[in-house]
Order: structure tokens, then C-alpha cells, then sequence
């Protein structure tokens, strides 16, 4: 809703705001799920060109590719040591990865993140590898 109210009024998102809301787009469950939001994107932002739409795309999935893969490796690898890993440091590990490699990510997304990592890690059984 806030950015129908900025886009109505005119206000310009930063462009942490902006990779947020692509981030956020490229979590979205169901049939885009893990797919380009360049066109998403575009209807909530009209004036971005092509090359900057590329350019949200591109960081948005490999943040959020990023995220998903360390907890998927780390308790897979973990798994298959037979090794037991603290839930809050792994949490906190997690945590102070996503901020190094992205500063700009919100916590909204840093939870989304690790809530859909944790899904597929439960699904395959690796978050037995918790304690």
C-alpha cells in the first residue's frame, strides 16, 4: 500500500528501497515463484529503464539465492557430518552473513528469507541437524 501512496504523490524510493521491494517480489510464493521480476517491478516503479530493472533483478536473486544456499549447505553439510548445530548461533551466523553481503536488506526480508531457507531445509529433513 505505502507504495501506491508514493507512487501517487510522487515520492522517489531510494534505491535500498527499491532492491527491498524486489526482494520482497522475488520471495512472493506461488506461480513467479523464483522467477524474473522485471515486470513486477516495473509496475510498481514505471520510470526505472530496462538496464536498472536488470540490474534489481540480478541483485535481488543472488541475495536471496545467496541466503537460501547457506542455510541449505550448512545443514546439509551438517547432516551428512552428523553434526549438531546451535539454532541461534546458526541464526545468528545467517544473520551477520546476509548484512555483510547485503547492508541494505530490511528485517522483513531477512526473516522471509530465512523462513523459506528453513521451509525447504524441514522439507528435505536437514533441520534435524538443529539443536
Amino acid at each position: 500500500m505505502i507504495w501506491f501512496i508514493q507512487r501517487l504523490f510522487g515520492f522517489k524510493k531510494t534505491k535500498e528501497g527499491i532492491l527491498n521491494d524486489g526482494l520482497k517480489i522475488s520471495l512472493q510464493w506461488g506461480r513467479n515463484w523464483m522467477q524474473p521480476i522485471q515486470d513486477r517491478l516495473k509496475r510498481r516503479f514505471p520510470k526505472l529503464t530496462k538496464e536498472e530493472l536488470d540490474f534489481y533483478d540480478s541483485i535481488c536473486r543472488k541475495t536471496r539465492d545467496n541466503g537460501l544456499n547457506f542455510i541449505f549447505d550448512r545443514l546439509k553439510e551438517a547432516c551428512d557430518n552428523d553434526l549438531l548445530l546451535d539454532k541461534g548461533r546458526f541464526r545468528s551466523d545467517f544473520n551477520k552473513m546476509m548484512l555483510d553481503e547485503s547492508g541494505w536488506i530490511t528485517r522483513s526480508n531477512l526473516n522471509r528469507i530465512f523462513s523459506q531457507g528453513m521451509y525447504y531445509a524441514w522439507k528435505d529433513g536437514y533441520d534435524e541437524c538443529l539443536k
